[in-house]
């Protein structure tokens, strides 16, 4: 019990008896008792309320399932189309300020 012995709960008693005194054990041993009891009462009713909380809150295992609504997966973006896109803006951007016109083979790169 708590990590305590035997030996060491009788030499605590003995300690208690002498520093509190015979006559005043009994009555110390009924408050101690009485705080403990206290203490049980207080716990036990947080932990019925606490439980009762979390019943009310949680769905009832007897009542149908009723799913949510459908949500389609947003399509992920190919890397590819993003380097495409980012290619056509350079071109564009080449084009636009350009002087003389541009030659491009046939990978999409610029000839000198």
């Amino acid at each position: 019990m708590f990590g305590i012995s035997f030996t060491h709960l009788i030499i605590l008693a003995v300690i208690v008896l002498i520093v509190v005194g015979p006559e005043q054990l009994p009555d110390m041993a009924r408050n101690i008792a009485r705080m403990l009891n206290e203490w049980r009462r207080a716990t036990s009713d947080i932990q019925s309320s606490l439980v009762n909380d979390f019943r009310d809150k949680m769905p009832r295992q007897d009542a149908p399932f009723q799913p949510g609504p459908e949500v389609e997966p947003e399509p992920q973006p190919d890397a590819n189309l993003h380097h495409e896109h980012s290619q056509l803006e350079l071109s564009l951007d080449e084009v636009g300020t350009a002087d003389a016109p541009v030659k491009v083979d046939d990978d999409g790169d610029k000839k000198s």
